[in-house]
């Protein structure tokens, strides 16, 4: 009985000090690293404007409505090629050349371009 109340003490020690390391840091002033850097900081322009023209067809997860599914365009289609689509059009998508200044078409396209 002694024996297994000590097992369990160990198992229970282990699994706390393997999990201590888990879980996000509450330290604010930590950089980031990663995806998220990339997100919220180089490509925060493209970002709003994803938000403010882009969302309504392709969804606030890229994940497409009555536009198609973006998580993954910049495995299939390249910077130049996606800028010709937001600039041109195709299909049922409209131009946005006259919408959206050539800096945030390719800030835009940038952004998409890194989905893969």
């Amino acid at each position: 009985m002694l024996n297994h109340m000590k097992q369990k003490a160990a198992i229970v020690m282990t699994a706390a000090m393997l999990l201590s390391g888990c879980g996000a840091s509450t330290d604010k002033s930590e950089p980031q690293t990663g995806t998220d850097a990339v997100e919220t900081g180089q490509f925060a322009a493209a970002q709003k404007i994803y938000k403010q023209n882009c969302m309504t067809c392709h969804g606030a997860d890229l994940q497409g409505q009555r536009g198609p599914n973006l998580q993954k365009i910049g495995s299939s289609l390249n910077e130049e090629q996606i800028a010709g689509y937001i600039s041109n059009g195709r299909g049922g998508m409209p131009p946005f050349k006259t919408v959206l200044t050539d800096e945030e078409i390719h800030e835009l396209a940038a952004w998409l371009a890194s989905k893969k």
